[in-house]
């Protein structure tokens, strides 16, 4: 058995690591494999991956960004107070309204900080605040929805096999077999003309599950014979509670960090259908109508109508995808705890 020799002092002398020996004088403190293992027995699972996720740097700088654009949605009003998105007071902004956009300043802090649109002289600021509500909401609530679609088609697939697994594994062949986008578009273009949250929403969630629900049918496969579970059945414990109690459980790690990927896909996806006109429709206000809105401004110089909405977007979904790397590496049973 490994050990490790802890002395902080000479043997005879005392001192750290030290303590009285039986003989007389000072004997080394020896901790062995079984003590470790003893201290680790003692943290909790949440406490062990917590450990795990904070010694991966990036995945902490994306969680606290995240945070913060949670907070800036929630609290948008107070941002920008007596400002919305699409309310802007001439008297607030110093400025007639109508004319040109106004470039980022520090005059009329902060409603100008990212500079105003043309015409009606809308803060961009308080665009992006509010616009971060829409888009973080279809994003979070998307990934949501299709993890658990996804992940109940999978599991069912998985543990009952036989007909029952051939059906629902050919109509995932068949959502996977199309490519995404253009389906997205399509199903946008037609059903979503009211550019509803909640249509957006409902399409993201039915038309993106096929591959999440693959990846729950294979590790189910790999835990529907073991000891457990054939125990379980033995004592006569049904089929629907050994899934979603003890099977389902033991894969989750997995089905967690594909979740996060989800919310960086679908803020991204979100923005694409809005960008092309299928998405959320003004007067609501979103990350990727904005940059609808700004892509004649381009063309004569006025860059920051794009420019920030767009930089949020890049912040984001890196921040999601750092938190998705960190939580793959604490969730995984290989990765050591120092």
């Amino acid at each position: 058995m490994a050990s490790q020799n802890l002395s902080g002092g000479d043997i005879f002398g005392g001192g750290e690591g030290m303590i009285p020996s039986a003989v007389g004088g000072y004997e080394p403190i020896v901790i062995t494999d079984a003590d470790v293992e003893s201290n680790l027995k003692s943290l909790s699972q949440f406490e062990i991956y917590w450990r795990r996720f904070r010694r991966h740097r990036l995945a902490l700088i994306g969680a606290g960004t995240l945070l913060l654009l949670v907070l800036m949605a929630i609290f948008a009003p107070l941002i920008t107070p007596g400002v919305g998105p699409t309310t802007v007071p001439a008297f607030e902004l110093g400025v007639p309204l109508g004319g040109a956009a106004h470039p980022p300043t520090l005059d009329n802090f902060p409603w100008r900080i990212f500079g105003t649109t043309n015409m009606l002289n809308y803060s961009i600021l308080a665009q992006i605040t509010y616009g971060a509500r829409v888009s973080l909401l279809v994003s979070f609530l998307s990934a949501v929805f299709t993890t658990i679609i996804g992940t109940v088609i999978g599991s069912v697939s998985g543990y009952f096999g036989g007909w029952v697994d051939n059906l629902m594994m050919r109509i995932t062949d068949v959502f996977l077999s199309i490519p995404l986008l253009p389906l997205l578009i399509t199903i946008a273009a037609i059903y979503a003309g009211s550019g509803s949250v909640e249509s957006i929403i409902v399409i993201l969630s039915i038309f993106s599950w096929a591959g999440i629900s693959r990846l729950v049918r294979s590790l189910i496969l790999s835990l529907r014979e073991v000891e457990f579970v054939e125990a379980a059945k033995a004592v006569g414990v049904r089929d629907w509670r050994i899934i979603f109690r003890h099977i389902l459980p033991n894969v989750l790690s997995p089905v967690i960090v594909t979740l996060t990927l989800f919310i960086a896909t679908f803020v991204s996806l979100e923005a694409t259908l809005d960008f092309l006109g299928l998405g959320i429709k003004y007067p609501t206000i979103s990350w990727g109508n904005m940059l609808t809105n700004a892509q004649n401004d381009l063309l004569v110089g006025d860059w920051w109508w794009a420019f920030f909405p767009g930089l949020f977007l890049v912040i984001t979904v890196l921040a999601v995808n750092f938190i998705g790397d960190g939580l793959r590496d604490a969730l995984d049973v290989r990765t050591r705890i120092d």
